[in-house]
């Protein structure tokens, strides 16, 4: 394909705010499965020790007599995490999307996001030009901006389920854990009151669960704007004249 002398304006990246955004989801998602990993190391030893990570005792723990025990535990993780948190994830998902559709009081700033700005244009707006022109240049900004948007689908997807994730086996610690048995997280109570400790454990479930919907709704998608200033001066031109030629028939 040729390259018109006439569209070498670079413009702007698609969203440099969702590029490094993207990078910093991506450090949050080790830390919450290194806490789900946790949790669920410390479930398991409530069940099976009615100890916990803190209370057991590590240091008398024979490795090689245990390599059965641990494998089992490796394998049970691996089916939990791989298999049944990601189908209860989807379902979830799939009823937040749908909740998130059919509730436009959900929505905020919906009309800003569909305001057009100085120089903004449309991605299909740009792939349509391209077309047009046969311009490799401005086929390459709109792949550029794909490529930004489909690695925030897929960090977002992903944040969301391993926020979903540690939220349920956080819930899951919490049922388990009783006065013969306490969990780890419970160990708090000794130095905060137990409504304080309440307050927290409800609150943290709650970002969890917000964190969760919040990346399914993919709030973190680039808005579809790419700035682009040969485009936009051609589609306000175009407007122009269609208003100058409604005022000329009215």
């Amino acid at each position: 394909m040729s390259e018109p002398s006439t569209m070498k304006d670079p413009g702007t990246p698609p969203d440099t705010t969702a590029l490094g955004l993207l990078e910093k989801v991506g450090q949050f998602q080790w830390m919450l499965q290194i806490l789900s990993a946790a949790l669920f190391l410390d479930c398991v030893l409530m069940v099976t020790q009615r100890q916990n990570l803190l209370s057991y005792p590590w240091e008398s723990l024979s490795w090689s007599a245990s390599i059965g025990a641990l494998i089992v535990g490796g394998v049970a993780y691996s089916i939990l995490i791989a298999a049944v948190l990601p189908v209860l994830g989807t379902l979830t998902a799939q009823l937040v999307r749908t909740a998130y559709i059919y509730l436009p009081w959900l929505h905020v700033n919906i009309e800003r996001a569909y305001r057009r700005e100085r120089n903004q244009v449309w991605s299909w707006e740009l792939l349509e030009y391209a077309d047009r022109l046969q311009s490799d240049y401005i086929l390459a900004r709109y792949k550029e901006y794909e490529d930004v948007a489909r690695r925030a689908d897929a960090e977002a997807s992903r944040l969301g389920q391993a926020a979903f994730n540690t939220m349920l086996l956080l819930i899951l610690n919490a049922y388990l854990s009783d006065a013969a048995a306490s969990s780890t997280i419970f160990r708090v109570t000794d130095l905060v009151d137990i409504d304080t400790f309440v307050v927290g454990l409800v609150l943290s479930i709650g970002a969890l669960a917000c964190l969760s919907c919040i990346s399914w709704c993919r709030i973190f998608r680039p808005s579809g704007w790419i700035s682009y200033a040969p485009l936009y001066n051609e589609i306000e031109k175009k407007r122009e004249e269609e208003r100058r030629r409604m005022r000329d028939l009215s």
